[in-house]
């Protein structure tokens, strides 16, 4: 059964949570949701609700009131649209819905992809939805006073809705980013890989270079595989410090990424940006390392 309480929210799920109550005291829990419940900005799989909390799923927001405080509660004049939506009858257990006037986002309760499901008697509504005091700033979208009058509202519904855009947007441009990052992150491992193969490359041919020197001993070829071992010995090294140091840049960007992956902050992209680019100029400079190293050789 799809939950009572219904937004065009796509972070709210079908079965999302649910409201209930027990020995007096009343709940809300997590239906395993993907987005999850959240209690001041931290994600619960059961919260007891005491008056005004307020909980979010996805870009919606619920406050409780208490059933005590509920008749002593000032009331918000429900809009035409609202007043027309009729309040479901409770018949035991099962989800039963929540007074259907306007959700967080201004858009009329009932829609069929997401919602919330709610048991007992007590009242918890959207920030939007008749009967729920207005929440502080911060703390998600907040009920117009009955004194700003119909245009007013209205407004403050557009507002709300175009908050719920951008921040849906910055989610989007987040993950994008993410994925823009970890593909970079796989080019220079794959770059990396290459080096380490040329360097293997490169020290079987300084081994050979050794064998000559004891075979020829100290005439002049000897001498000038001498000098040519020695040069590349030190690019040898050279190319090794400068791989060790691509792979702290790359596991340092890994290491932020896969911890901010969902919500990256912009001090992390810039650390991310900062390695990725340190890592590309020493590829570069790796580059014309073996591009000397096969000079030598040639």
């Amino acid at each position: 059964m799809d939950c009572a309480i219904r937004t065009d929210d796509a972070m709210v799920s079908r079965h999302h949570a649910r409201l209930f109550g027990a020995n007096g005291q009343f709940f809300v829990e997590d239906l395993g949701s993907a987005n999850g419940v959240y209690f001041q900005e931290q994600r619960v799989t059961r919260h007891m609700l005491n008056h005004g909390d307020a909980v979010r799923c996805g870009s919606l927001w619920l406050r409780f009131v208490a059933p005590e405080l509920a008749a002593a509660t000032p009331q918000a004049q429900p809009d035409h649209a609202a007043s027309q939506m009729p309040f479901p009858e409770p018949s035991g257990p099962q989800p039963v819905g929540s007074p259907r006037g306007e959700t967080s986002s201004g858009h009329v309760a009932g829609y069929s992809d997401g919602g919330m499901g709610e048991t007992g008697p007590y009242a918890a509504s959207g920030a939007g939805a008749p009967g729920a005091p207005a929440m502080s700033p911060g703390s998600g979208p907040a009920a117009a006073p009955v004194a700003l009058g119909a245009e007013a509202n209205e407004e403050i519904g557009r507002l709300n809705r175009r908050i719920e855009q951008l921040q849906t947007a910055l989610r989007l441009y987040q993950r994008g980013r993410g994925e823009e990052i970890a593909k970079r992150i796989d080019e220079l491992e794959e770059r990396n890989e290459k080096v380490r193969k040329e360097r293997d490359d490169l020290k079987r041919r300084v081994d050979e270079l050794e064998n000559m020197l004891q075979i020829e001993g100290s005439d002049a070829k000897s001498q000038r595989a001498r000098a040519l071992m020695t040069r590349t010995s030190e690019l040898v090294q050279q190319i090794h410090d400068l791989l060790q140091d691509v792979r702290i840049n790359v596991m340092t960007s890994e290491g932020e990424f896969e911890q901010f992956a969902g919500q990256l902050p912009r001090a992390s992209f810039e650390l991310i940006r900062e390695s990725l680019r340190s890592s590309s100029s020493q590829v570069d400079l790796i580059r014309d390392l073996l591009r000397e190293l096969r000079n030598l050789a040639e």
